[in-house]
């Protein structure tokens, strides 16, 4: 993937969540495996985790074998910071320090 790819992969879902954030929402699973990068764009897929910041919880179910941002856990409140860790976790995996 070009560099002008990675770029344009990381501003296309920093503006999704961006647009989820304005409205109170927390996507909630913004792991790489949600975000498909197609010739038409980037789309972000499993939204069944997103719910209001500070107000509804991840599934007591989730998973404790995945290096989740700190305060994400089973039963644990929904939180945007939750969501912009991700972001710099893409960030960083999409090699743009």
């Amino acid at each position: 993937m070009s560099n002008g790819t990675r770029k344009t992969v990381l501003k296309n879902v920093g503006q999704a969540i961006t647009a989820l954030h304005e409205q109170n929402i927390v996507f909630g699973d913004l792991r790489r495996p949600n975000i498909l990068v197609t010739t038409k764009g980037t789309i972000l897929v499993d939204f069944e985790w997103c719910g209001r910041h500070n107000t509804d919880r991840y599934p007591v179910t989730m998973s404790t074998e995945i290096s989740w941002p700190e305060g994400a856990r089973p039963g644990g409140l929904l939180m945007r910071a939750h969501d912009d860790h991700w972001l710099q976790v893409l960030r960083h995996d999409l090699n743009l320090y």
